[in-house]
């Protein structure tokens, strides 16, 4: 008898406890998701009913006389924000936000010198002025003024120096887009309501 009550408190306490374990696992899972929802769409929808958080980004502009500059930004800036839980929509219309950017300003500034007075070093500096619309009528919710920095050895072979140099523009662009998916993040219901609204 001693062994038959064992076993029976010991098989309900294991299946409260593995109850206890599952509830924990689903509500992780259902937890808050911050960001830009379409319209019609809030944080509170379920995981797999969940609109998600949706933006267009445009090519940005180019005033620098860096060739090709606006395409490395633009699609770090696709792939960062993708990485930080935001859909990137292709057709522009189909997204309630976009993004317009225009790279105002690029400079590589060198940070050490070999005893020949050769660059070791150098500093990438990024400028980018970048603006939140409502895509339906094009209204400006946002304006965001960025600036970036990161550094790379130079290199003697000219290629391997463009690859270090391109490293160094995708760090900086990098850092940038963080910043814009923590500003879109925080609050999200107010840059929402704005959107769908206004």
């Amino acid at each position: 008898m001693p062994g038959y009550f064992y076993k029976l408190f010991f098989n309900h306490h294991f299946r409260v406890v593995h109850i206890l374990f599952i509830s924990l696992f689903l509500s992780a899972g259902c937890g808050y998701h911050a960001g830009i929802y379409p319209e019609g769409a809030t944080s509170s929808t379920s995981v797999q009913g969940r609109a998600k958080q949706t933006l267009a980004i445009p090519l940005f502009s180019n005033a620098t006389l860096e060739p090709l500059l606006e395409k490395q930004i633009t699609q770090t800036f696709k792939e960062t924000l993708s990485r930080r839980g935001f859909h990137i929509e292709k057709n522009r219309k189909k997204a309630l936000l976009s993004l317009a950017g225009r790279i105002t300003a690029f400079g590589r500034t060198p940070i050490s010198l070999s005893l020949l007075g050769a660059a070791r070093e150098y500093r990438i500096r990024i400028k980018i002025k970048i603006r939140l619309l409502r895509t339906k009528d094009g209204k400006e919710l946002r304006t965001y003024l960025l600036q970036g920095l990161a550094e790379y050895n130079a290199q003697a072979d000219a290629g391997r120096d463009r690859i270090a140099k391109d490293r160094a523009i995708r760090e900086a662009a990098q850092k940038m887009a963080n910043e814009i998916a923590l500003a879109l993040s925080v609050p999200t219901e107010k840059i929402s309501a704005e959107a769908a609204t206004k």
